[in-house]
Parts: structure tokens; sequence; C-alpha cells
């Protein structure tokens, strides 16, 4: 079953990620598969892909971690091992820029940014809340007592 799909920079090409681990680049014109890649930590849960000119494909798991596939070379190139307490729930690249902002259940959003030597990403920004029911509810009067 299909889980994610994202539109690539390229004209006329998707990312569509499986249930069972699968990604697959596809041409819709041509309806040819042009890349396949097979992502181990289960389901994809979410894809994007890096358009600042670096051919880099993001992919989320059910584990927390994000893979980053190299297209040119056509391998993973490096994955954000424990990116989220839980499933990656969505990543985006933002436009034209070295940064990945990925959420997942543990109420948090997180950018990483890509300007480590080997090319890699490290943690730039990161906001939080409650990752679980609040357990006490306290009420104050106006006075504040």
């Amino acid at each position: 079953a299909v889980t994610t799909l994202a539109q690539a920079p390229a004209e006329d090409v998707v990312v569509v990620g499986l249930e069972n681990g699968p990604i697959i680049l596809h041409n819709l014109r041509f309806d040819e598969s042009c890349m396949t890649f097979q992502q181990d930590w289960g389901p994809v849960t979410s894809a994007t892909f890096r358009t600042d000119g670096t051919h880099i494909l993001a992919t989320g798991s059910p584990a927390g971690h994000v893979a980053l596939w190299d297209l040119d070379k056509r391998r993973l190139t490096s994955a954000l091992h424990d990116a989220h307490s839980g499933a990656v729930a969505g990543a985006h690249f933002l436009h034209g820029q070295p940064l990945l902002a990925t959420n997942g259940p543990d109420n948090s959003i997180k950018i990483w940014v890509f300007d480590q030597s080997d090319g890699s990403a490290r943690l730039l920004r990161s906001r939080s809340g409650h990752s679980a029911p609040p357990t006490c509810v306290r009420y104050h009067g106006s006075t504040g007592q």
C-alpha cells in the first residue's frame, strides 16, 4: 500500500513510499520507474526533495529515523537516527535552502541544517511541547490563588 507521495523537482516525476519499505521514483509521463530504494526501518512515512542544487531525497520512518538518499550515486548517503521519538510524521526541505523541517508524535518540530563537511546534517532548532497527556491540572482563581 502507498503510504506517502511527493512531487520531485524534476518535471513529471514523483516519489512513492510503500508500506513494506520500497521507495520508487516514478516518471508519470512515460509510466516508468526511474529509481528504487529500500528503507529497512519499515513503512515510508514521509518524503521530500532538496531543492538547493543538491540531489538528495529524505524519507521518514516509523522508528523516528530520517534516511537521506543521494540520487546521483543512487545510494543511502546518511541517516538522522532517532530524529524523533516515534514515527517521522512529516518532512519538508525549505525551498532553495539546505534546511529540513521534520515533525513527529513527540510533539516536536525540528530544523536540520546540512552544513557539515561530509554533507550530513545537524540539528539547528527544535521546538516541542508536551509529548504525553497531562497527569494533573490545577486552576487558580482570578487573583491567581
